[in-house]
């Protein structure tokens, strides 16, 4: 979760936790968090640092 909250794509957080897909990591990480990657990105993208994915919020 901390990386994607860094804005790290998809695909290199799923090779790094060492998934063979990144749809593969897309599925998991839906099943266990009840959101996709790619909207934590969209989420952190468009929100200022005090309202990032919950926990993952920058020290100012």
């Amino acid at each position: 979760m901390e990386a994607l909250a860094k804005n790290t794509p998809v695909g290199v957080v799923a090779q790094d936790c060492g998934y063979g897909s990144t749809s593969a990591f897309s599925f998991t990480f839906r099943k266990v968090f009840n959101v996709g990657p790619t909207e934590v990105l969209d989420v952190n993208s468009k929100a200022a640092p005090g309202e990032r994915f919950p926990d993952q919020n920058t020290p100012t």
